[in-house]
């Protein structure tokens, strides 16, 4: 979850949903701010997944210029630091390196933030948000870190915090 700390409510100045990504644009201390959600199909196969993720590329360039806060479930692991068995899943749907290299590109040749990774760089165990349901992954805590919150450049050092709530688990 997202917090704006403001008083009163934002305004809301639209809002729409196109193949998985669902788009909140509002107004925050009078400026336009872009909340877009996302889940990212696990698919086996490459190809389908790569068209999603370019799809949103494609909307994320549609609002370049602007602050946007990007937040969903990617179902990718994006660096070796964001999955406990990283050698054992070189090569397999949510590790590969066509996924891996759009987060890549997103991050050093766009300028996107990834918050987590930006705050803790190097925390392994404490940043993963999807265990297995075999083999006591949860409780061994073997997991992968599949879910983001990103930001456009311009939100750059503007997070002073983030946690991953784990106490619970709700799937």
């Amino acid at each position: 979850d997202i917090a704006i700390q403001r008083q009163g409510p934002p305004k809301m100045l639209r809002e729409g949903e196109q193949r998985g990504l669902m788009q909140l644009v509002l107004e925050v201390h009078g400026r336009e701010l872009v909340f877009m959600n996302t889940h990212i199909d696990y698919r086996p196969d490459d190809a389908e997944r790569m068209l999603n993720v370019g799809e949103i590329e494609t909307r994320l360039k549609q609002y370049a210029g602007r602050p946007i806060i990007l937040c969903g479930d990617f179902n990718v692991a994006h660096r070796e630091v964001d999955i406990k068995n990283w050698k054992g899943n070189r090569g397999k749907a949510g590790f590969l390196e066509g996924e891996r290299a759009y987060l890549d590109r997103w991050a050093d040749e766009l300028g996107w933030v990834d918050v987590y990774r930006s705050l803790y760089p190097e925390h392994t165990g404490e940043a993963y948000t999807w265990w297995s349901n075999r083999g006591q992954a949860w409780s061994k805590n073997v997991g992968w870190r599949i879910d983001y919150e990103v930001l456009s450049p311009g939100l750059r050092g503007s997070v002073r915090d983030a946690d991953i709530f784990k106490s619970q688990r709700y799937s």
